[in-house]
Formats: structure tokens, C-alpha cells, sequence
């Protein structure tokens, strides 16, 4: 049987009838401005996920990297569509109002996949699936009242990737968008984890600690939005933007078409780059 005839073991949690991109790394302006400023090599803890959640800690994997035994479900590319292996369990309504109590599970199939989120316990079942060789996190910033996080995840290799997968994200917590400081180191660091597991197995929802704040919801804001929003305020169209950034001799600005084709380890710097040209101009 070849792999895209099995089946996930799991109830299906995703409509497949309904499209959804997968949103770019949710990483907050200032945190990813912060990653470009900060120097700090401090490492805050390195974590084994299958000898945490795993008792004998043996998994027996295939020469593809999968699990044996397991049935996987996949993509039409063939990679493994890994959002589909988290067990329902831990998807929930992002309404903490709503319960999945009263409704069958063909109701909350169909419930559009915006309007829920992944519990923390789902990603680390995830990363087991997967398999994980390290995690590792990074203070980017601590303070009372502002924590940045950088999580790193390495991957073991399987059939989809040539060698190990390291994939790094970055996660924040403040009284604008944390309701809970006494806990904001912790948030943040999950924050960063789940953002580096949604980037590296294209997991196109959210997770359920992505939300805090005085108005409990989610922020889209990325920097990518944050530097659209100061160029249409400034009355600054892309093309003069992107004339500006060829003479500052930024990496890649040659090819920009739009906001979106900027590197994803810049756009901070170039949002830094582009408040201090606006801040000479307009004292």
C-alpha cells in the first residue's frame, strides 16, 4: 500500500472544502525588531519532548522517518498533512463561550476553521508525531513588563526534507496583549513554540495561548501589515519605498514586488530602517 492510501486514525478536524492559507509566522513588530538588535546568547531551557510525554521513549520509525503502525494521512503533494494528526481532543472553539458539549461532531466539523484553536498539548503530541531532536529557547527581552522569546525547533529528518528540519520563531507577551504578566515569560515561550511548530508543518490555525490581551482576541498584526500601514499614512507608494531601500543597498530589495516578497529575518530591520527615515523627515 503506498502512503497516500492510508488514513489518519484521528476524526478529521479541517473542512477540507474550505481553503485556508497558512498565515505567515505571526511575529510582533517589536519583537522582531528586537531579534535584529539583540546579541544575547542565553539559553533558558533545552527540552526532549518525547521523554517528556513518552515513558519508554521508544518510537520505531520507518526509512522514511514515519512511525510504524501508524496511519498517516497526506496531502496531494505527499507530505504528510500533519494538521490533520492532532487529535480532536485539543481542537476548540476560540469562543470561550462555546462548548463542543452540545453539538455532534459533524456541527463542529463543518464550524469554519477560523473560529477555532489549537490547546498547547496538541502541539507538543504534534511535535512527537513528527519527531524532535532538540528545542531550545532564547530571551530575547525579559523585563516586568515586556518578554521576547525565540523558540528553535530541530526536526528529525523524515521523507520530506533532505536532512533535519531547524525552524525558529519568536513569541511576546505584554499587558496590551497578555492578561496574565505574572506568567509572561511562560506565555511568551509558548507563544514562540507554537509558532514554530505552525511554520515548520504548515499548520494553518491558531493556537490557543496566541490569545490575550484586554480584549481577548487574537492580533493579525505582522510587520508586514505594520509596514503597509506606515507607508499608506505617510502617502508613500511601494514603488519610491522600494527605490529607497535599493539605495540603502538592502538585501534583496531589487526583486521586491510587493510588501510581502521581503524576507521574513529583515522585515523588522527594515521597519526600524524605515520609522527613523520618516522620524528626520517629520521631527
Amino acid at each position: 500500500m503506498s502512503k497516500k492510501e492510508n488514513k489518519t486514525p484521528f476524526s478529521p478536524i479541517l473542512n477540507p472544502e474550505e481553503e485556508i492559507k497558512p498565515p505567515i509566522n505571526e511575529i510582533d513588530l517589536e519583537c522582531a525588531t528586537l531579534l535584529m538588535e539583540s546579541k544575547t546568547d542565553e539559553i533558558i531551557e533545552d527540552v526532549n519532548l518525547l521523554d517528556e510525554v513518552i515513558e519508554d521513549g521508544n518510537l520505531l520509525r520507518d526509512n522514511s522517518g514515519l512511525i510504524k503502525n501508524l496511519k498517516y494521512k497526506f496531502l496531494d503533494n505527499g507530505f504528510v498533512n500533519w494538521c490533520s494528526m492532532i487529535d480532536p481532543q485539543y481542537i476548540v472553539f476560540k469562543d470561550v463561550n462555546r462548548t463542543k458539549e452540545n453539538i455532534s461532531e459533524e456541527e463542529f466539523f463543518n464550524t469554519p476553521n477560523s473560529e477555532k484553536v489549537i490547546l498547547l498539548q496538541g502541539f507538543k503530541e504534534l511535535c512527537i508525531l513528527r519527531g524532535v531532536e532538540n528545542i531550545s529557547y532564547q530571551i530575547i527581552k525579559c523585563d516586568l513588563q515586556h518578554y521576547a522569546v525565540k523558540c528553535t525547533i530541530s526536526f528529525i529528518p523524515n521523507f520530506e526534507n533532505d536532512g533535519m528540519l531547524r525552524v525558529s520563531a519568536l513569541g511576546e507577551s505584554h499587558p496590551n496583549n497578555c492578561d496574565f504578566m505574572d506568567f509572561g515569560l511562560n506565555i511568551a515561550e509558548n507563544r514562540a513554540f507554537i509558532r514554530a511548530v505552525k511554520t515548520a508543518l504548515n499548520i494553518p490555525m491558531y493556537g490557543k495561548d496566541e490569545f490575550g490581551g484586554k480584549k481577548n482576541i487574537i492580533s493579525e498584526n505582522n510587520p508586514y501589515n505594520y509596514l503597509k500601514e506606515i507607508l499608506e499614512k505617510n502617502k508613500i507608494s511601494f514603488d519610491n519605498f522600494k527605490k529607497r531601500m535599493i539605495s540603502k543597498n538592502i538585501r534583496g530589495s531589487e526583486s521586491w514586488d510587493s510588501i510581502e516578497d521581503i524576507d521574513i529575518e529583515i522585515i523588522g530591520e527594515i521597519v526600524s530602517i524605515t520609522r527613523k527615515i520618516l522620524s528626520k523627515k517629520n521631527p
